[in-house]
């Protein structure tokens, strides 16, 4: 006789991000189980102070390994630890459930060798790309590191060879793996949605105090481009009166935006909150912004991307003034997004100054991002997901 759990549709995932942390990972599980999976998942400890309730048809397995942040040493470290614990976790899950479908969330992209024992045994392997870790490699440490650069494509076109699915969030991605010559037959486009449960729609009205908001939220690193908007706040506060910048985030570098804030002596234009925010707290914390920024500077993972706040403040209703890179073009509109030219402070500045004076503007703006991003939201892609999924279980 079939018993129940062999009837439940189960699935594994394996994640160098710790569960609930990532926002595509958070989506995609909590899809699964509304769709009627029992999911487990492998992934290092939370880090310190952050708390977790635990959510009904999920199971969270953690590896001793914690992230912390470092150099390149560090980061070969924990990839290399969590690699090893995860396949002996992942090996002994599979014997008590046997799973049909193993989902691997990268980067790294090397964490596919840690499902091969179910593979072995006709696991069907979806491989998640949420950055490709060559772009996100160069991005934090440059290209002088030739060896890691090689050893990271031949573990990428691997990877791809043995994965049966592999998911990127954007068009922008796909142009990349051609031209590195990997077969892009697998791939499937599952874009990084905002979640409409939590982010909802704003009556946007405007501050009605005479403050003019900017929004940042995302990780605090150099790479982020939260030091240029900073950079330009003297300038926009000599011509927006009650201008304010809101930060809130985690990341490696608050010390160093601290001392610039220090330095350029903004800090009464600045509410900023340490913590990594998600859900209703991080809703709360800008939904009375008048505009989201998206201050990337140029590299080759932001020439590709898309970024998640794009959509989240769409579905808010709050404008976007952002850098102008391919993979944001690929999908949105001039009548629907403020673009600046990429690390331009002048161009950063004059764009901002002219939203605050055309406030008439910014309706039309959101109506026209909306629009542009109808076919895209996450009711859409989580569909396409849960076909894609459904479709390796059944076979």
């Amino acid at each position: 006789m079939t018993t129940e759990r062999q009837m439940k549709k189960t699935i594994c995932c394996v994640s160098f991000w710790s569960y609930p942390i990532n926002p595509r990972m958070r989506r995609e599980l909590r899809v699964y189980v509304k769709e009627g999976y029992d999911v487990d998942i492998v992934c290092p400890a939370l880090p310190e102070g952050y708390e977790y309730e635990e959510e009904e048809g999920i199971r969270v397995h953690r590896t001793m390994i914690k992230r912390k942040r470092g150099g390149i040493k560090r980061y070969i470290f924990e990839y290399l630890g969590f690699g090893f614990l995860a396949t002996i976790l992942v090996a002994f899950l599979f014997c008590r459930r046997r799973y049909k479908v193993m989902h691997v969330f990268c980067m790294p992209e090397m964490l596919v060798f840690s499902v091969l024992f179910p593979k072995l045994f006709g696991a069907r392997i979806v491989m998640d790309i949420q950055d490709p870790t060559r772009e996100v490699f160069i991005a934090k440490f440059g290209v002088s590191h030739r060896l890691i650069l090689w050893l990271i494509e031949v573990i990428e076109k691997i990877t791809c060879k043995l994965a049966d699915v592999i998911l990127i969030p954007n068009i922008g991605f796909l142009t990349v793996y051609r031209e590195r010559k990997i077969k892009t037959d697998k791939f499937e486009i599952v874009m990084n949605s905002a979640d409409e449960g939590v982010f909802k729609p704003l009556d946007y009205t405007g501050n009605r105090d005479g403050r003019f908001v900017l929004a940042f939220y995302g990780q605090i690193t150099e790479r982020s481009g939260i030091g240029f908007a900073i950079e330009a706040l003297p300038e926009l506060a000599a011509r927006i009166p009650g201008i304010q910048l809101k930060i809130v985030g985690e990341g490696e570098d608050w010390e160093k935006i601290d001392a610039l804030i220090d330095r350029l002596g903004v800090g009464p234009n600045i509410l900023a909150d340490k913590r990594y925010l998600v859900g209703q707290n991080l809703m709360n914390f800008i939904a009375d912004a008048d505009v989201c920024i998206v201050p990337n500077p140029r590299n080759p993972l932001t020439e590709i991307n898309f970024p998640t706040r794009l959509f989240e403040s769409v579905i808010m209703g709050i404008p976007v003034v952002a850098a102008r890179f391919g993979g944001i073009e690929d999908y949105i509109s001039e009548n629907s997004i403020v673009f600046y030219a990429p690390e331009d402070k002048d161009d950063f500045v004059e764009k901002i100054v002219h939203l605050h004076r055309q406030p008439e503007e910014r309706p039309r703006m959101i109506q026209s991002a909306r629009d542009d991003l109808e076919e895209h939201r996450w009711i859409n892609e989580s569909r396409r997901l849960v076909n894609l999924v459904d479709g390796l279980h059944q076979n």
